[in-house]
């Protein structure tokens, strides 16, 4: 009975050492597609400098760092190199979003004006405001414009309004460009509108939940 379980345990123990090589060969060839397709997309789009990590189980296991940091300068891009964040704070919100999901506190297909309800102020000719959900937003199909402020004339003039309360008193002037959810449309004030959901159900400043 003993040989019988010890053969048993050899056999299962070779099973997944098998299988965990093959696992392994998997994600390194995996792995090299990805670092090639990074190279190839970074010089055909021409970027400066550019970097990818791969974590896994909370270990850095690849990396990769191209081009320069200061073009001018002649300095290249490495492991210190400091990235602007930009939109990736828009994948930031989403996790935000989707875990207050996960707690309850609110459905992916709720109408955003039951947590922004300034929202309702803005021209939709296609229907009522209750008609946008967060999932709409989330997606970017909500209807709203690519640029959070769209009526720059003036070199001194801020790329991006600095507070909320600039953003609402821009919402009489605000107006839905599509039917919402019929189609994809990237757009920065809808983001915007998603950081106010979380500021409102947490309590919190949208940076102090982010961290």
């Amino acid at each position: 009975m003993r040989r019988a379980f010890a053969i048993m345990f050899a056999v299962i123990a070779s099973l997944t050492a098998t299988s965990a090589k093959a696992d392994e060969r998997a994600f390194e060839a995996a792995l090299g597609e990805f670092r090639q397709l990074h190279r190839t997309q970074v010089q055909r789009a021409e970027i400066a400098g550019s970097s990818f990590y791969f974590v896994r189980e909370g270990r850095i296991v690849a990396a990769d760092h191209l081009g320069l940091q200061d073009a001018d300068a002649n300095v290249r891009v490495d492991a210190h190199t400091i990235y602007h964040w930009a939109s990736i704070t828009k994948t930031m919100t989403g996790i935000a979003i989707m875990q207050l999901r996960d707690r309850g506190l609110l459905s992916l297909d709720d109408p955003i004006v039951r947590y922004v309800p300034e929202l309702a102020r803005v021209h939709n000719p296609f229907g009522p405001a209750e008609a946008i959900t967060i999932r709409m937003l989330m997606s970017h199909s909500a209807g709203f414009r690519g640029g959070t402020w769209p009526w720059r004339d003036q070199e001194w003039q801020p790329f991006e309004p600095p507070g909320w309360a600039q953003l609402e008193a821009m919402l009489p002037y605000t107006e839905v460009q599509f039917a919402p959810g019929t189609r994809y449309s990237y757009s920065n004030p809808g983001i915007v509108y998603l950081g106010q959901v979380i500021e409102r159900l947490t309590g919190e400043d949208f940076e102090v939940y982010v961290d």
